[in-house]
This record gives C-alpha cells, structure tokens and sequence, in this order.
C-alpha cells in the first residue's frame, strides 16, 4: 500500500471518530426531557447529574493522555470509540437517578478519552502526510452532533423507547469503527512509554 492510500485510509478512519463523537453527544442531548421525564426528576438535580459528566471528562482527559502516550493514539482512539458506543448503552438502561449519575460519569470519561486519542491522531497524521485536515475534522463532529441530534428529535418525536434508540445508534458506532479498525496510521508514530 502507498503512503497516499496509507493517509487517505487514515483520514476516513478519524473522520469516523469525530463523527462518532458529535453524534453521541448530539443523540444524547436531544433526548434530555424524555429522560427527565421518564425518570420524575427536577431541573436541579437534572443539572447536578449533567455536571456529573464534566467530572467524567475530567477523568477521561487524565487517562487519555497517558494511555495514548503509552500506547500510541490509533489504539486507543479505536479502543474508546468501542467503549463510547457501550456508555451510550448503558445510559439508556438507567431506571433510576443514581444509576443514570453513574452511567454519565462513565459516559463523560469515554467521550474526552476518544475526543483527546482522535485530536491526538489526527496530528500525526497531519505531521506524517504534510497536510492540515484538522478542520475538516472539526467540521465532521459538528454535522456529527447535528445528525445524532436530528435522529434523536426523530426518535423522540415518534415516541421510539430511549433505550431502543441508543440501541439503534450504539450498533452504527460499533459497525463502523469495526470496518475501519485496521486503518489507523501505526501507534508506533507517537507511541512513548512512561518510565
């Protein structure tokens, strides 16, 4: 394989990490009444549990950094979107208040983690091909967040179970990450073990 195709591939496989990135956080949002809702919870505490994922970013931003570090970038960013995907799941089985606190820490920390490891990648890439693609990129996370949280909208406006749509929008994240699994530039290109 050419270098050429070697950074065409690897483009496509960020480009679907930061569309994958938009889009949970776009999907997520959109469905915020019907959580509330379903869950009989106050605005206060609705604010509480969404601060609970800037925490969880927080976590994510510490541990990224140092995974990518140990292991390169393209692993972990392909590694966190698997898990990004299952967070997503895992909030629409909350039944209860404390169980949809816990599972927006876990989704914060899996979205900064993916969002640090793809930002991370795309500067290698950047670096090994001589191009800027890091616009392009931000440009795919925001028609990223405006699809997820147009199909959220639809979802909630056809009354669809939240956890059906999560459902729906987990599997799309896991299907394309696994067809682009193999088409990250080597970890070895910023891989730094920690002494």
């Amino acid at each position: 394989m050419s270098q050429i195709q070697q950074y065409s591939r690897a483009r496509i496989a960020i480009t679907v990490a930061f569309i994958v990135n938009g889009s949970m956080a776009g999907t997520f949002y959109s469905r915020i009444a019907d959580i509330k809702e379903n869950l009989k919870i106050s605005n206060s505490a609705l604010g509480i549990a969404l601060f609970i994922i800037s925490i969880g970013v927080l976590i994510g931003l510490a541990f990224s950094g140092k995974q990518s570090a140990k292991y390169g970038s393209a692993p972990v960013t392909h590694y966190a979107t698997y898990a990004l995907g299952a967070s997503l799941l895992i909030v629409g089985t909350s039944n209860n208040y404390f169980t949809f606190c816990a599972t927006l820490l876990v989704l914060g920390a899996c979205l900064a983690t993916q969002d640090v490891a793809m930002n991370s990648h795309a500067i290698v890439l950047e670096h090994e091909s001589g191009n800027r693609y890091m616009s392009t990129f931000h440009a795919m996370f925001s028609l990223g967040a405006l699809g997820g949280g147009v199909i959220g909208g639809w979802f909630s406006q056809n009354n669809i179970p939240l956890m059906k749509h999560v459902a729906f929008i987990s599997m799309l994240v896991f299907i394309s990450n696994w067809l682009v699994r193999n088409w990250f530039l080597p970890a070895s290109l910023d891989q730094h073990p920690l002494e």
